[in-house]
């Protein structure tokens, strides 16, 4: 059975497309538009701000860097050890995963030969910044030695002859001969298979 449905109850806007209509989809496809533009400039916006962070935070780490430096450079000094000691407490945090430069190196080294025991009173009980007793012995022990003449063997005797007093400088430095085993055996500081030597 059919019924006749009467015009006016159809939609004119479904059956001819018209200006208005035309008008409704651009707006549409342009607020789209718009809306993905901007959500494009947030993320342009939010990546600048947090470069701007950075470089904010890297500008404040360089002009503490350079009057750091320049008060350094302005104090006067016995020595250079003084000159060093200061310039450790300055630049160095306890936290600080800065290097130490090879004159703090031979400071601290130098300091703990003369006695551990104070190193380590400076340290723990003044809060003396300095390197840790660990780390000393890593760079004790980073002295690795091969047979034969050996050139970091004298530096390491030199280095610890500093601290040392004219009375206990008199000693005998003796040279001997050992009796090793007849093996041969793989050295992992030194990666290389070591024994049966001349």
């Amino acid at each position: 059975m059919l019924m006749a449905i009467p015009t006016s109850a159809v939609s004119k806007k479904k059956l001819f497309p018209t200006k208005e209509n035309n008008q409704d989809d651009k707006d549409k496809l342009r607020k789209i538009k718009l809306k993905s533009i901007i959500k494009r400039q947030q993320g342009l916006l939010k990546n600048k701000r947090s470069s701007l962070c950075k470089l904010r935070s890297n500008l404040k780490t360089i002009s503490y860097k350079l009057n750091t430096s320049n008060m350094i450079n302005f104090l006067k000094y016995q020595s250079p050890s003084s000159r060093t000691l200061v310039t450790m407490q300055i630049l160095h945090s306890v936290k600080s995963r800065q290097q130490w430069t090879l004159n703090e190196k031979k400071f601290a080294l130098s300091l703990f030969y003369k006695s551990p025991t104070t190193y380590s009173f400076l340290k723990s009980k003044l809060q003396v910044i300095l390197p840790g007793v660990s780390t000393i012995k890593r760079w004790i022990g980073t002295s690795k030695f091969l047979p034969g003449y050996n050139s970091n063997l004298f530096n390491q005797i030199k280095l610890k002859t500093e601290t040392l007093t004219a009375n206990e400088k008199y000693c005998i430095v003796a040279f001997d001969k050992m009796k090793i085993k007849f093996f041969l055996e793989h050295s992992k500081p030194l990666d290389l298979v070591e024994g049966f030597e001349d």
